[in-house]
């Protein structure tokens, strides 16, 4: 579970890099960013502990 937890979290850290690439404005991608930039990520990464 933890490698699927961290895999996800690797794939998504870029997210904003994609959106760029695609062209999506900078009011889009601050829309999204609460979407895919928040303390799970971290913990996703092992970045943060949890407490």
């Amino acid at each position: 579970m933890k490698r699927t937890i961290k895999s996800i979290c690797e794939v998504t850290r870029n997210w904003h890099v994609e959106a760029r690439k695609l062209n999506l404005t900078k009011r889009e991608i601050e829309f999204m960013e609460t979407a895919f930039e928040h303390d799970d990520l971290q913990l996703g990464l092992g970045l943060k502990k949890r407490g």
